[in-house]
């Protein structure tokens, strides 16, 4: 999927978005999440309403409150539509994309070395792939096991 870049309008959109999700999740209301979050009430007011854009040092502990991983979440938010971010936040799956960003750049460069450099960006879209269906041949596998074990149990 190639990205295309977003107007100031459909980021304000998405990132109101992503706090409205952080509130859900949290359980607070956004009053309570602004106060935990140490955020300013008349400041995350402002920017719900377009009134004054997000800065990350705003974003990034409200998305924390929430007991979801900041970074990347806000990395989704910019990147994916907000019904495939609520599937992502609402899962655990968002703690996996997590510990996969983080890994990702370190695990590369080990891998690659002196060739780092000779990565192509449109590969990118074969790696991820790449990765998403093994990790489906994973996740069946791992199913199946969980089957046959809980049959020879009974």
């Amino acid at each position: 999927m190639q990205h295309t870049s977003l107007t100031p309008e459909q980021v304000q959109a998405r990132l109101n978005g992503l706090v409205g999700l952080a509130r859900s999740l949290s359980g607070l209301s956004l009053r309570q999440l602004a106060l935990k979050a140490g955020v300013n009430k008349d400041t995350l007011s402002r920017c719900l309403k377009g009134n004054r854009p997000y800065e990350v040092s705003t974003i990034l502990p409200l998305v924390a409150v929430a007991g979801l991983p900041p970074v990347t979440c806000l990395m989704l938010a910019l990147t994916i539509e907000t019904d495939e971010l609520d599937a992502w936040l609402s899962t655990g799956a968002v703690g996996f994309l997590d510990t996969l960003m983080a890994s990702v750049p370190g695990a590369v460069a080990v891998e690659l070395g002196n060739n780092l450099g000779e990565l192509k960006s449109k590969w990118g879209i074969g790696a991820a792939r790449l990765v998403g269906k093994r990790l489906a041949d994973h996740v069946a596998e791992n199913e199946a096991r969980d089957r046959n074990l809980a049959i020879a149990t009974q």
